[in-house]
């Protein structure tokens, strides 16, 4: 995010040499255009609703760099389109994000869908907007208070988007979500701090830190011998006036 004067992010002293000893690189990972910390990836509040193939809402997170990143400690954060004050979802993190990869923070199921997400990196139970609100990467684990209109500097937020929202970074809104799409930044790791030029409109597609994708359910066997039996079973149908013979075809209803 830009604040009047730009100023970096920082990560407390005491979490970098924690990172150290853990042997993680202890990056500020604010978000810039030199794509050098964490960002927030792909934002879908749809999970589970009417029309959804996935059956649960999820925020998924990308590290742009060459060295994981910690995110013990940290938080994903919801607030609703028209919230104020403090956000009121707050989903803790464990592990990292590995260097060039993902990771996937699971939240609530809707009554509908038909696909789970991969194994989840994080879960939580918020009940995310299904087109629109505000996900905050924060580098603790109190409710942060992102403010309205375009966001300024905080210390607690890494990376904030506003899909719809009324809050976002730079010079715009991300845009909305349906229930067949998610907010998905344009390029990997691109964050020029303007939500409204950085993500954009399209089909969920989430990732964990192992790089699995969702995997449609299979169809049960006996389902299976069904539909093929019906495919292979013929139907006669005429041929043209002034033939008197039959062809067997498969049925174009």
């Amino acid at each position: 995010m830009r604040a009047p004067l730009p100023s970096p992010r920082r990560i407390a002293v005491g979490a970098g040499l924690a990172l150290l000893a853990a042997g993680l690189t202890p990056l500020a990972a604010s978000a810039n255009p030199a794509g050098n910390g964490l960002v927030i990836s792909e934002v879908y509040g749809g999970g589970g609703n009417s029309g959804a193939t996935l059956k649960n809402d999820f925020i998924e997170l990308y590290n742009p760099t060459d060295a994981a990143i910690s995110v013990a400690g940290w938080s994903l954060q919801w607030r609703s389109q028209n919230g104020t004050g403090a956000a009121t979802g707050v989903t803790p993190l464990t592990g990292s994000v590995p260097a060039k990869g993902h990771y996937l923070v699971q939240q609530s199921a809707g009554n509908a869908g038909t696909t789970n997400l991969p194994t989840p990196d994080a879960t939580g139970t918020i009940a995310m907007g299904g087109s629109n609100g505000t996900a905050i990467l924060s580098n603790g684990t109190t409710a942060v208070d992102p403010g309205a209109g375009s966001a300024l500097a905080n210390a607690a937020i890494v990376d904030l988007v506003g899909v719809d929202s009324n809050v976002w970074e730079g010079a715009g809104k991300a845009p909305a979500m349906s229930n067949t799409s998610s907010s998905k930044r344009n390029a990997t790791g691109a964050d020029s701090d303007n939500n409204n030029t950085d993500l954009s409109s399209s089909a969920p597609t989430p990732v964990n830190s192992k790089g699995e994708v969702p995997v449609p359910p299979v169809l049960p066997s006996s389902k299976k011998g069904l539909l093929t039996e019906l495919e292979k079973e013929p139907t006669e149908t005429s041929k043209p006036t002034g033939d008197n013979t039959t062809a067997r075809g498969r049925s174009t209803s």
